[in-house]
């Protein structure tokens, strides 16, 4: 019960006091009846109670690990190939308005972006020099319309691997073939 409340106290002074403070690694966008108003940068700002909602989003260099994908290179040799992207949140307005679940987003640029340089590369091209510049310019171009700096791709695994295939059978047993030799 005095959780309740305080939860509730807690949201009408969100919702009451006239101001709001932007720390210095964050970014504000400001929808005014629900349609973006201003982008406002780290300090005390007002707003107008009940009618502005304060959006406030972090501008600070970020990582985010991508899940390791299994690819296959020019030459049919099968790789598994593991990357962390360095990104930061450059414009607020798009990062709220265009897009929703903005690092799923961010995710499947980036790895996206990965499969087709790896599809377009040779195993030895891609251990003697990796595609990694070329991967950062091409995500980038396609997340930031979404306000995302993409600032670098990195890759953490890249190896040969083994792919093995689950078959079923009608009396549903299971076989297991090698695909790769």
């Amino acid at each position: 019960m005095i959780a309740q409340l305080f939860a509730l106290l807690t949201q009408a002074w969100h919702i009451l006091v006239p101001f709001f403070i932007v720390r210095v690694y964050e970014t504000a966008g400001v929808l005014r009846f629900g349609k973006y108003n201003r982008t406002r940068g780290p300090g005390f700002r007002w707003k107008w109670p009940f009618i502005e909602e304060p959006l406030v989003e972090s501008v600070a260099v970020t990582m985010l690990r991508l899940q390791p994908q299994t690819c296959t290179t020019k030459d049919d040799v099968q790789v598994v190939v593991g990357a962390v992207v360095k990104y930061q949140l450059v414009d607020v307005e798009p990062y709220i308005c265009a897009v929703n679940y903005q690092k799923d987003v961010l995710m499947d640029c980036t790895m996206g972006t990965v499969l087709r340089a790896v599809r377009t590369t040779t195993y030895k091209e891609l251990i003697d020099n990796p595609p990694e510049v070329a991967i950062r310019k091409l995500a980038h171009k396609r997340v930031q319309g979404y306000g995302f700096k993409i600032i670098s791709v990195t890759f953490t695994d890249l190896g040969k691997i083994r792919s093995l295939r689950l078959i079923t059978s009608h009396e549903h047993e299971l076989e297991i073939a090698e695909i790769a030799h």
